[in-house]
């Protein structure tokens, strides 16, 4: 369990001494980094710090994009630049590195929270709290809840105790593989989050499209000893979360297999990214050490983790299935 001292001592002296923070979500928006980043927020409003939350990427899976809106979490999904001169510094969640290209040599990295395996190269924050014993931020982020809960509004407790059950439990697969403090943190929440918006959350319909890209994925795979891979060629970004489900769905389906791999190029308004994700049953199977022999942009857990290398340079060519086929 992470310690709640040592936690709540940084927290107290990064929003006592800086009042207005930028919480920038590194990489695809989910439920985990959506949920901490709120509970972060609210928690420094109690402490007189003004914190604004901000993702460079959309919100690309139906089930998160209803989340944020059921649940009224204020995340600004703009291109806008960002104005320097209105922040104090920025803060990184539910990522293992922190640094961020546009905010580099303007705003200081004051806070940083993660679970994932420590980096060489991660951290340039003030104050960090790192829990590799947690299967989520959102177990992290419970604790500071409880902690506060009298200091909350009800309304902000009961939506933000339902973000952090849905951030649980998408990071751990239903408690699957949660460990002791997942299990821990999943029972406080039972008292204070809303079951029916949970439900709500977690029954959202697939779209057309990422059911599309699925059946794709699912009748276009590769199998070398026991990894299964498959490649699903160029999707939006705004479907770029049907490639974690589909690595889900392929380890679901084929119980002798201990690692799925799935990868598409993702297209953005003027960018190429190769997406990749992973998800293991293998438990002497160094995830994060195999994604980081591949690319220093990614990183993992036991069980599952992913990556991203930038392909803007191929971003105009002509042949595009030419290049997917190489």
């Amino acid at each position: 369990m992470v310690d709640m001292n040592f936690l709540i001592d940084g927290l107290t002296g990064i929003f006592g001494k800086y009042k207005k923070i930028l919480v920038y979500m590194k990489g695809s928006p989910d439920p985990d980094v959506i949920a901490s980043s709120f509970v972060l927020k609210l928690i420094g409003g109690i402490f007189d710090a003004d914190l604004d939350i901000i993702s460079r990427q959309k919100i690309s899976l139906k089930k998160n994009a209803v989340l944020v809106d059921l649940l009224d979490i204020p995340v600004d999904f703009s291109d806008d630049k960002i104005n320097p001169k209105k922040y104090d510094g920025y803060a990184v969640l539910d990522f293992q590195t922190t640094h961020v290209d546009e905010l580099d040599g303007v705003l200081p990295c004051v806070l940083h929270i993660d679970h994932h395996e420590k980096v060489d190269e991660q951290n340039g924050a003030l104050f960090s709290c790192i829990d590799e014993n947690a299967g989520s931020v959102s177990t992290i982020m419970t604790m500071l809840v409880e902690r506060y809960e009298n200091r909350i509004d009800r309304n902000q407790l009961r939506n933000v105790s339902t973000a952090l059950y849905y951030g649980i439990m998408t990071d751990t697969d239903n408690l699957a593989n949660a460990t002791e403090d997942d299990r821990i943190a999943s029972g406080i929440l039972t008292s204070f989050y809303d079951p029916k918006i949970y439900d709500e959350i977690n029954n959202t319909p697939m779209t057309d499209k990422d059911r599309e890209i699925l059946n794709t994925g699912l009748s276009n795979t590769i199998e070398y000893k026991d990894w299964i891979i498959s490649g699903i060629g160029y999707i939006p970004e705004t479907n770029r979360d049907s490639i974690p489900l589909l690595a889900e769905e392929l380890l679901k389906k084929n119980e002798d297999i201990s690692l799925a791999v799935v990868y598409a190029l993702i297209e953005k308004k003027k960018g190429l990214h190769l997406d990749a994700s992973f998800r293991s049953r293998e438990k002497s199977l160094n995830l994060n050490s195999l994604i980081k022999s591949i690319s220093a942009n990614g990183g993992g857990r036991q069980n599952k983790g992913a990556l991203q290398i930038n392909m803007d340079f191929f971003y105009d060519i002509s042949d595009r299935d030419l290049f997917w086929n190489q």
